[in-house]
């Protein structure tokens, strides 16, 4: 969300461009939006790491901080790997497991 009269994320999507080792890391901030809770760790920091092995590349949440619970519990997790040329190879679960991506799909 850019401002607090949007909705919130209710499915969440990643694009994952993996380096040359075959490897990403990204954040995810997020916050009710307005007020300043925040500053009393009403927010949640979620880190998401990539690898790749074998023709699949796995996406899983290597930790999270704030006292926001994951919200919504269970929400749809989509993780778009960006290939060689642009193409996409996609992938759903739910946020906070791990999802596999099989390359070329």
């Amino acid at each position: 969300m850019d401002w607090a009269t949007q909705k919130p994320l209710d499915e969440l999507v990643l694009y994952v461009s993996l380096d040359a080792k075959g490897q990403a890391k990204g954040m995810l901030y997020e916050d009710a939006g307005e007020g300043f809770g925040y500053q009393k760790g009403e927010y949640l920091v979620s880190r998401y790491s990539a690898t790749s092995a074998g023709g699949k590349v796995t996406v899983k949440l290597e930790s999270s901080e704030g006292d926001m619970a994951r919200a919504p519990a269970g929400r749809k997790l989509t993780v778009k790997v960006v290939g060689d040329g642009g193409k996409l190879s996609t992938a759903t679960g739910a946020d906070g497991s791990e999802v596999v991506v099989s390359l070329g799909q």
